[in-house]
């Protein structure tokens, strides 16, 4: 039984691939392989964020809040991301010529004034912003990624059936999370999914 558990976990882990390297500080950051593809930076602050210039190969950034526990003893408490606005304009100043997925969803510091600096990113391919504070203007600014084709904005209450109207301005989504924002109707989710007919809506 053992072994059959061992080999099981081994085949996961090859399908997977190694879980992301979570850096906190510049150190960490200092410390990885240049060749390092995916980064988990959910500790990282604003200041440090220019570290992440040297890892030219970065196919995946994730700053996603999330959940920790000190030890085995204690219940999982939440954790904040560091990153805010002004880190996002740090980031965009950045050549990351092969980052193609930034996931920023939970990072409560993220408005619609930073959407400006993303969208300074062209080569993104894949955005997350779940449960952040962005609304309709910040939209404005992400349908100019050409590159652009899957976004998250689950969760936004700031997004309303008029942020749908300018979603539907990009005709190459491919795949865009809306459904469980609390003040887009289905109604205008049914709309959306009509003017973007090969792009899945949900």
């Amino acid at each position: 039984m053992l072994v059959a558990i061992v080999a099981l976990v081994s085949v996961l882990s090859n399908a997977c691939g190694p879980y992301p390297p979570s850096v906190a500080d510049r150190s960490d950051v200092d410390a990885l392989p240049i060749e390092t593809r995916s980064l988990h930076a959910r500790r990282l602050r604003d200041d440090d964020l220019p570290s992440l210039a040297r890892l030219v190969n970065l196919e995946l950034l994730d700053f996603t809040a999330g959940f920790a526990r000190n030890d085995l003893t204690t219940g999982f408490e939440p954790r904040r991301a560091a990153i805010t606005d002004r880190g996002l304009a740090k980031l965009a100043a950045l050549e990351l010529p092969s980052l193609r997925t930034l996931h920023l969803s939970y990072c409560e510091e993220i408005t619609d004034v930073g959407m400006a600096d993303v969208a300074r990113m062209q080569q993104l391919e894949r955005l997350s912003l779940r449960a952040t504070s962005i609304g309709d203007e910040g939209l404005r600014a992400l349908v100019r990624l050409e590159n652009l084709r899957h976004l998250d904005l689950a969760e936004c209450a700031a997004v309303t059936d008029r942020g749908l109207e300018i979603l539907a301005r990009k005709s190459n989504w491919e795949a865009l999370f809306v459904r469980s924002c609390p003040n887009v109707t289905e109604a205008a989710i049914e709309r959306l999914q009509a003017e973007l007919p090969d792009c899945f809506v949900n």
